[in-house]
């Protein structure tokens, strides 16, 4: 019963209140923190991040850059889960680097269909 209590408290847990105790990469949380805060970290799903890649890629980002900041994420879940007692009980599937450049390669090509070659 307890637990359930505990739960509903981490269901309403935001980005930004991780972020300021776990998210140590701070060229990383400039471009993350842009694009999650407000969102409860439940709602942060792989569909949201790969709407966060997309995103940063018509920002411009590269490959590396973004993939630094997904292994930020990443770090900053852990670091939340691994507290005791722990921050948050979700962490989502965070894309790695392979499926970051198949991204990649799929935007680049919508792209270049969408511009009329």
């Amino acid at each position: 019963m307890k637990m359930a209590g505990s739960k509903a408290v981490f269901d309403q847990v935001r980005f930004e209140e991780l972020a300021e105790r776990f998210l140590i990469d701070q060229a990383a949380s400039e471009h993350l923190e842009a694009y999650l805060n407000g969102m409860l970290v439940a709602d942060i799903s792989s569909q949201a991040l790969t709407r966060y890649v997309l995103h940063r890629f018509r920002q411009g980002a590269g490959t590396d850059r973004i993939n630094g900041e997904l292994r930020a994420l990443s770090l900053m879940f852990d670091r939340a889960m691994a507290t005791v007692p722990p921050k948050s009980f979700h962490a989502p599937r965070i894309p790695v680097p392979a499926e970051v450049e198949a991204m990649r390669r799929a935007w680049l090509k919508s792209s270049n269909d969408d511009g009329g070659t």
